[in-house]
């Protein structure tokens, strides 16, 4: 921007040595519409490129203004998503902590399950044992 300032004045230095050699004898009142004019159209041309820089400017802002509500929602989808993770990690943790108490009893179960065997093998024996005293007697 400061480039094309310098441009513009580079311009109107080299229109006014024009003026200044070629009309020096024209009356000031006939150089100032000339000069007028000039500056008006570098006016113009400035207003234009500013109204330029404001639309993209505008642009720019719109752009981030969506990301950052795509961003938003983006991140309150994956927080929604990390709590049902979460969720699912505790209800494994029980269900996992759930099995090792299962697992635990059926040890337990199992093992009063053997001695029960072994008990009623012990029963079963002695009883056999005193059963054939018993006919060994009469015999």
């Amino acid at each position: 921007m400061e480039e094309k300032i310098e441009n513009y004045r580079n311009e109107i230095s080299e229109i006014l040595t024009r003026v200044s050699d070629n009309l020096a004898d024209k009356t000031l009142g006939e150089i100032n519409p000339i000069l007028d004019k000039k500056f008006t159209d570098i006016k113009n041309k400035n207003e234009h490129f500013n109204e330029k820089i404001i639309q993209n400017l505008e642009k720019i802002l719109d752009r981030i203004i969506t990301d950052n509500d795509l961003s938003k929602s983006k991140l309150e989808e994956y927080s929604e998503k990390l709590n049902k993770i979460n969720i699912l990690s505790e209800e494994v943790k029980s269900i996992i902590k759930n099995n090792n108490s299962t697992h635990l009893k059926l040890e337990k179960l199992e093992f009063q399950l053997k001695k029960s065997r072994a008990i009623q093998l012990v029963t079963l024996s002695v009883s056999l044992l005193i059963l054939f005293l018993f006919l060994f007697q009469f015999v």
